[in-house]
């Protein structure tokens, strides 16, 4: 069954979700991944194919797709979401869920409408992770491949008029929050020459963040503070275990080595 659909995308997650579209020998006819680029709704029209778009495929995208463009293809359009909705909505579900401690994840196929990710479910797949938590590169790796895969297996069934949807439920729904770089500090103790707080929350912001904003401490050198991004970390036996750090301006290091030099 041959299908034109357009593809929105704008991170590592839609290109996962691409790449398995491809292999399922399920090809876009036009890409959109800038999202800062206004969307022109005549120019889509006019690169329609006969007969019009069947679908749209919408993975995070970054930005809010206005509802005349979502309305435009015969089955309407679709999100590739991170997470089990109605869980873990809005604009950082991934790294939502590692700070949370959720180990109860997978993706989701909505239907598109007005408001942010709160369209019918068309799929869901749950997804065993091991070990736990997983950093948020490998996350979204694993989370934008089984979303391609599933959507791919879906998509054939959804344009023939073969799979119904079923409506969130919108009272178990949970929100996420835009990541800003203040959400990676983490407090650092002279006295112990280590982070202050609870080992584990502190290894799931390092995990969490570990793209962006990263995980980092400051410390007072040489009358100077100076920012401590840690790199890597492992967490066994209750204790937290930092590994890799890059001191403000300098390049990537042991923690043994930046213990000796810096604290």
């Amino acid at each position: 069954m041959s299908i034109s659909f357009v593809f929105f995308g704008s991170s590592p997650f839609s290109a996962s979700v691409l790449r398995e579209l491809v292999a399922a020998k399920l090809a876009p006819q036009l890409i959109v991944n800038d999202a800062r680029a206004p969307l022109d709704v005549a120019a889509l029209r006019q690169r329609a194919p006969a007969g019009g778009w069947d679908v749209f495929i919408v993975a995070s995208f970054g930005k809010i797709i206005p509802a005349e463009i979502l309305a435009l293809p015969k089955h309407g359009s679709l999100n590739v979401h991170p997470s089990l909705l109605p869980k873990y909505r809005g604009p950082s579900p991934i790294q939502s869920a590692i700070l949370a401690d959720e180990q109860h994840n997978g993706v989701s196929i909505m239907e598109m409408d007005a408001e942010l990710d709160h369209g019918p479910v068309v799929a869901q797949k749950e997804i065993a992770l091991s070990p736990w938590p997983p950093r948020y590169d490998d996350l979204e790796k694993i989370l934008g491949a089984a979303g391609g895969k599933l959507l791919a297996e879906i998509l054939p069934n959804w344009c023939a008029g073969k799979i119904s949807s079923t409506t969130q439920d919108h009272s178990a729904a949970t929100f996420t929050k835009k990541i800003t770089l203040a959400d990676g500090h983490l407090s650092f103790d002279p006295a112990t020459k280590n982070l202050a707080g609870n080992p584990y929350q502190n290894f799931l912001k390092i995990q969490a963040f570990a793209r962006w904003p990263k995980a980092h401490f400051f410390i007072e050198r040489k009358g100077r503070r100076q920012r401590i991004v840690i790199t890597a970390a492992r967490y066994e036996n209750d204790t937290l275990i930092l590994e890799r750090v890059v001191p403000e301006g300098k390049q990537e290091m042991d923690w043994r080595d930046f213990a000796k030099g810096y604290l």
